[in-house]
């Protein structure tokens, strides 16, 4: 199911005025051992939906940049989904999102990413040491700030596709920045199927 509807969206860009694909790469399915691993990383509870897709495929990867048609420079807009496998998504994290060398360093300590579409700023999970993972899925400034979304897994999944992750859809959702009305604007003029939904109800 996932796998078809990624490679659908990749069709769909590729073949849209203005889009330019930089990397695509869809990973075969998360062998049942680093499942089983996962699984006792993860406290015993992968999140909502996580292991349905991880047995589909161990993550993906879908960047993209877009030029006006008949224009000569880029004109920032980008998209990124970076989609983890899944070994990496419940590993550690010291020394990225949180740090024991410094006091305050390990307020992140429960942030597992498993969407890094930009060095800067993730999707992720929480999993406090020694708990289960939750199922809530957070919007995390790395080093700066934690923000709920109003999403489960397969939601975020289903969002992620739906704005062809175009650069601050996320932070659009954000209870406490709001909604960036440029940011959505711009995914209406120019990403192909984009349904703006679930910004108008905010």
């Amino acid at each position: 199911m996932y796998k078809d509807l990624i490679e659908a969206r990749i069709r769909e860009l590729d073949s849209t005025a203005g889009f330019a694909l930089t990397r695509t790469e869809i990973r075969d399915p998360v062998p049942r051992g680093v499942l089983d691993t996962a699984l006792r990383s993860a406290g015993g509870h992968l999140p909502a939906g996580a292991a349905e897709f991880y047995e589909e495929l161990n993550g993906f990867t879908l960047q993209w940049t877009y030029t006006a048609p008949g224009a000569c420079d880029a004109t920032g807009d980008e998209g990124s989904i970076r989609l983890l496998p899944l070994d990496e998504v419940f590993s550690d994290w010291q020394g990225a999102i949180w740090f024991d060398d410094f006091e305050g360093g390990d307020r992140f300590r429960a942030v597992k990413p498993f969407d890094l579409y930009i060095p800067e700023a993730c999707a992720a999970f929480l999993q406090e040491p020694g708990e289960p993972a939750q199922d809530t899925v957070h919007y995390h400034y790395i080093g700066e700030s934690l923000s709920p979304l109003p999403l489960s897994f397969p939601e975020y999944l289903a969002q992620a596709l739906n704005t062809a992750g175009y650069l601050g859809w996320q932070s659009a959702l954000t209870p406490r920045q709001g909604a960036p009305i440029p940011v959505v604007d711009r995914m209406r003029e120019i990403v192909p199927g984009f349904v703006d939904r679930l910004y108008t109800a905010q």
